[in-house]
């Protein structure tokens, strides 16, 4: 049922809407193993990216396992996808916290929204989305 919440509140641009059923999939623990790989894709194919993050987040956890089963075959097709999932566990097992601090793009989703909202900019989009208007915002009041 959820999935058809998120198609519909993205067919009528109701993100409040589809913001809160991430949310819930998210709190229900929606994701395992056998579905981890298809709810990435459709996080990702309907710009939730709340939802994507904590799948991607379950996925890198326990990467090698879902990779060697059947589960993954769908997600493996995606270049685009597997590229992201690679630099997460590359992230995950980086030290690096001066440079992460600095960085917006290492941002949850959650953060980035929160930002977002206290500054009264829209919350919808991908997280790169996300990333680029808090980003153009902090250029802004720097000039």
């Amino acid at each position: 049922l959820w999935k058809e919440l998120i198609d519909a509140a993205d067919r009528y641009n109701i993100t409040h809407l589809k913001i809160m059923v991430e949310t819930y999939a998210i709190q229900e623990c929606i994701i395992d193993t056998k579905n981890v790989s298809d709810i990435i894709l459709f996080a990702d194919a309907k710009t939730c990216p709340l939802l994507k993050e904590f799948a991607m987040s379950y996925f890198v956890d326990r990467a090698r396992d879902i990779l060697e089963s059947k589960h993954s075959v769908e997600l493996q097709k995606s270049a685009r996808l597997m590229k992201e999932l690679m630099v997460a566990i590359l992230d995950k097992s980086s030290n690096d916290e001066v440079f992460r601090a600095n960085d917006l793009s290492k941002m949850t989703v959650c953060a980035l929204r929160n930002s977002l909202a206290l500054l009264k900019l829209d919350v919808d989009g991908s997280k790169e989305i996300l990333v680029s208007r808090l980003e153009n915002f902090k250029k802004g009041q720097s000039t």
